[in-house]
């Protein structure tokens, strides 16, 4: 029964993610041709506060309360009335940090962007709870229909106001209007209006479990997002947007694709942690499929980041494919990672969790800090290291209680890795010598893409191929 229903789960997210990340691609395209480089900078740069901001608002509450086996409506309209007054209490204190941000940054803007986006979480406060009700029930089909909603309703409207000449306040009403177009819409879909109650010992069961996650939370946006941090204040703003638009296209192909699996596996694992046998193999077949598509998108991605950079979004962005080529080896290692680490929310074993992330993160931010003296590629380079050290780590931890060895998951991941490197090799020799325009350049790449994938698959006799071209052959042939 659960897996048929994760079988759904995983169709109607992969039609949501892709969908919607098709639809953002689209208007992102649209709008790197309008816009400057500054403009994505300004907003990465807030996006980063805002994002920070956002983990003290939840607190690791949506999480607890979608692995908790049962919940009651005391557990929901506890977590809603803590979200809520969260959100207000820290968009206060970013109101007020606002005019320092600009101060630091040396720019007079930011206090006012810094302000108006900061409604996000205001708004996003309001649904952190009906959100979590859909995933724990597994309806992604009602997630999928809202995200692809939000996304051509808010993207339309930053085409407009880009071309109306707004600049960077396009990209933030795209922001403000997908939150709230989604929030709305949510409150009318779901059913459940908070009781009055606020349960003391709901609040310390949830924020037990939510306490470790948001330490943890905090560390890893800080790790991630230092190289902006440092990119804006040691560079430029856009410099800043080069680095900005080239990470956007490795999370399409990595961050978001990787979310159509674990989006689905996360609630599905927490239902199954009692039967190891079946919990293993979802894990594995979760690993395995994930890796594989990642590996291919990732591939492509680095050895023709060029070609993909002049086309999508136009020859004054070019500065942007080097870091992408760098960036595609993190998107490979970017499931594995996440996968594992959600292995420890799964299980409820938070503070394990947050022992391991203070200790890599720490690390990572020391790297980052240390790299930039020598250049952005260089801070990128170590980010790469710190990833592949993350990922091994967290394997050994996650596999004592999973009974997914380590040995057994590296030799899985092997696989796809060797398709990664084999087209990230020959598609950047092709790219050395290649005379062709980018589009004619970029058609003849995925040609070679496909065979290569195809060759070492078949070689390989690799479960992952035969079971995503059999899946797409069953949509094709529909």
């Amino acid at each position: 029964m659960i897996n048929d229903i994760v079988k759904k789960g995983i169709v109607w997210n992969s039609i949501g993610v892709l969908g919607g990340l098709s639809i953002e691609f689209l208007f992102g395209i649209g709008l790197a041709h309008i816009l400057a480089p500054s403009d994505f900078g300004i907003l990465a740069l807030i996006t980063i506060f805002i994002s920070i901001s956002e983990l003290f608002v939840n607190s690791g509450f949506s999480q607890a309360l979608i692995r908790k086996l049962e919940c009651t409506d005391t557990d929901y309209s506890t977590a809603f009335y803590f979200n809520v007054f969260s959100g207000f209490v820290v968009y206060t204190l970013l109101y007020l940090s606002a005019p320092y941000i600009s101060i630091f940054y040396n720019n007079q803007e930011l206090t006012t962007i810094t302000r108006v986006v900061s409604l996000s979480l205001l708004i996003n406060s309001l649904t952190l709870v009906q959100n979590a009700i859909f995933v724990r029930s597994l309806n992604f089909k009602a997630i999928t229909k809202l995200k692809i909603f939000t996304s051509f309703i808010s993207g339309t409207i930053a085409i407009v106001l880009a071309i109306l000449g707004f600049g960077v306040w396009s990209l933030i009403a795209k922001t403000l209007l997908r939150d709230t177009i989604n929030s709305t819409i949510l409150w009318f879909k779901n059913k459940w209006i908070p009781c009055k109650k606020f349960d003391r010992i709901a609040f310390k069961e949830l924020f037990r479990f939510g306490n470790n996650l948001l330490i943890s939370g905090l560390l890893g946006i800080i790790a991630n997002n230092i190289t902006n941090l440092i990119i804006a204040k040691r560079f430029s703003i856009t410099e800043l947007g080069f680095y900005n638009r080239a990470e956007f296209i490795k999370n399409l192909g990595s961050v978001n694709i990787s979310g159509i699996f674990t989006g689905v596996s996360y609630p599905a694992l927490a239902k199954l942690q009692n039967n190891l046998v079946n919990f293993k193999a979802l894990l594995r077949q979760t690993l395995l499929n994930s890796t594989f598509c990642i590996a291919c998108i990732m591939g492509v991605t680095g050895g023709l980041s060029k070609q993909i950079v002049y086309i999508l979004l136009g020859p004054s962005w070019i500065p942007s494919h080097d870091y992408l080529k760098l960036l595609s080896f993190i998107g490979f290692l970017y499931p594995t990672l996440t996968i594992n680490i959600n292995l420890f929310s799964v299980i409820g074993n938070s503070q394990k969790y947050l022992k391991l992330n203070l200790m890599l993160q720490i690390s990572s931010l020391i790297m980052a800090i240390v790299a930039h003296y020598w250049g952005i590629k260089t801070m990128i380079t170590t980010g790469i290291i710190a990833h592949f050290i993350f990922t091994f780590v967290f394997i050994k931890s996650s596999s004592k209680f999973t009974s997914y060895e380590l040995k057994e998951q590296l030799f899985d991941i092997s696989k796809n890795a060797i398709i990664f490197i084999a087209l990230f090799c020959t598609l950047s020799l092709f790219s050395i010598f290649d005379r062709f325009p980018p589009i004619f350049s970029l058609m003849i790449g995925l040609i070679i893409s496909l065979l290569t994938i195809s060759i070492i698959s078949l070689l390989q006799k690799n479960i992952s191929y035969y079971f995503i071209t059999k899946q797409l052959s069953k949509i094709f042939t529909k």
